[in-house]
């Protein structure tokens, strides 16, 4: 989504390239902000529900930068999405961690590397064939639709449990 944001925002009437500038500056403003939050935040909302909420700011930041045409609201949004990623960066690093085994990381991190230039490629298509707005609502609402869908599910509860059972000894006979 990240290569859609540039086309979105060098389009935009008065975001040269300075003005481009800028807003990574908002987001990366907003990371810097969020980042030293992070341990209060997950200790005091636990590590599934961080997650989870993460997945509902992203959602909502898709729909506003599909909403938004004005520089200063999508510099906000920016700034929202950086907090967001640093409050929940850290959390998701640390709760996959903690879940996926020692021996299947390696696999892990293949497929979730593999998923982020199909993503970009998919994004780019859907934006090309749609426009980059209508990409940005599609994307803002099955981020929502997906956090809403796994909400009961994922949760501080959950996650002990996927630790426990993760790591849990075959017993012996």
């Amino acid at each position: 989504m990240f290569a859609l944001f540039v086309l979105f925002a060098t389009a935009l009437p008065g975001v040269g390239s300075v003005g481009y500038g800028l807003l990574l500056t908002a987001g990366a403003l907003g990371h810097i902000l969020g980042s030293p939050l992070s341990p209060s935040v997950s200790r005091r909302l636990g590590a599934g529900r961080t997650v989870l909420g993460s997945v509902f700011v992203l959602g909502f930041m898709y729909l506003g930068l599909s909403l938004f045409h004005a520089p200063l609201l999508l510099a906000a949004l920016l700034v929202l999405d950086g907090l967001n990623l640093g409050l929940s960066g850290v959390v998701k690093v640390l709760t996959q961690r903690h879940l996926v085994p020692p021996e299947m990381r390696g696999a892990y991190r293949f497929v979730v590397s593999c998923a982020a230039p199909l993503g970009a490629f998919l994004g780019g298509v859907v934006g090309r064939a749609l426009g980059l707005r209508e990409t940005f609502a599609i994307a803002g609402g099955l981020g929502l639709l997906f956090a809403a869908l796994f909400a009961g599910s994922v949760n501080n509860r959950a996650v002990v449990r996927a630790g426990q059972q993760t790591y849990a000894q075959p017993s012996e006979s």
